[in-house]
């Protein structure tokens, strides 16, 4: 226990890396899957939305790892524009500076990878388990109980979304990761299944930690000037390109209409109007 207490004051020691780990570790298993086993368990799938670990179109497993990688130029706009929204020297830099600068040394020590071994850990415990763990939680639990309680699937998706980006407490990356967090949320209600929200997020941590492994110097760069280097405008319009021919595709083979039923616990006279839609 004084070794935790330790790891909070100096997250960036290397001497307390192991412990670092075994946290995280714990905070997904507990906090995420245990979790949401337990929910599903009590409540049982159809009380929280049902319709969520069946099959998808194979193709998804193509296009949705593609149009995610190619949101990397618009994640990276997102940055800038989210630095303008926290003014230096302002009160809301006061506010979450702290807390981002504890994460940001946090995410520093777990990312330190020297070594092939350290690399394929991190593919686990930092990519497999916060992909599993932090989908079912926020896409399979809140976003459906949002929606019922709404009485409306975007509010869902945007209210869960939110939430999502808040609990990582890294407010200088908020809205990308909330953003990130709405594609996610449609996937499940376009496909019917978590699966393809679970492998959007699965690449988009798989492709950060490999980045880091291979470019470790950017884990040096300071969250405040992450956006210094030059802005590229043609790598963001292919960006938008290639990821808005994706959603059109995921789109295009929406389920919605035949999960939204069961999905948003409607009673047989809504469901009888949903059919005549």
């Amino acid at each position: 226990m004084d070794s935790i207490q330790e790891v909070f004051k100096q997250p960036d020691n290397p001497s307390y890396l192991p412990i670092l780990r075994i946290l995280t570790t714990c905070n997904q298993i507990g906090a995420f899957l245990f979790s949401t086993w337990l929910i599903f368990k009590v409540f049982g799938q159809n009380a929280l939305g049902g319709n969520r670990f069946g099959g998808f179109k194979w193709h998804l497993l193509i296009i949705v790892p593609l149009t995610m990688m190619a949101g990397a130029p618009i994640i990276d706009a997102l940055l800038r524009l989210n630095e303008l929204v926290i003014p230096e020297n302002s009160w809301i830099e006061t506010l979450v500076k702290p807390m981002e600068e504890g994460a940001a040394d946090m995410t520093k020590s777990l990312m330190t990878m020297e070594s092939i071994p350290a690399l394929l850990l991190n593919l686990i415990l930092v990519g497999v388990l916060p992909s599993l763990g932090e989908e079912l939680a926020f896409r399979g639990v809140l976003q459906p109980l949002f929606a019922r309680w709404t009485k409306n699937i975007h509010l869902g998706v945007w209210i869960s979304a939110f939430i999502f980006s808040a609990y990582h407490l890294q407010f200088y990356g908020f809205l990308p990761r909330m953003l990130m967090g709405v594609f996610f949320g449609y996937l499940v209600v376009w496909t019917g299944s978590i699966w393809p929200s679970v492998l959007a997020h699965l690449t988009n941590n798989f492709s950060t930690i490999i980045y880091m492994y291979l470019y470790p110097e950017t884990l040096h760069i300071d969250f405040e000037h992450w956006g210094d280097e030059a802005f590229n405008p043609t790598f963001l319009a292919i960006g938008i390109l290639i990821f808005a021919t994706g959603l059109f595709f995921i789109r295009r083979d929406s389920v919605w209409k035949s999960i939204k039923p069961i999905y948003m616990g409607l009673h047989k006279e809504e469901i009888i109007a949903t059919i005549e839609e």
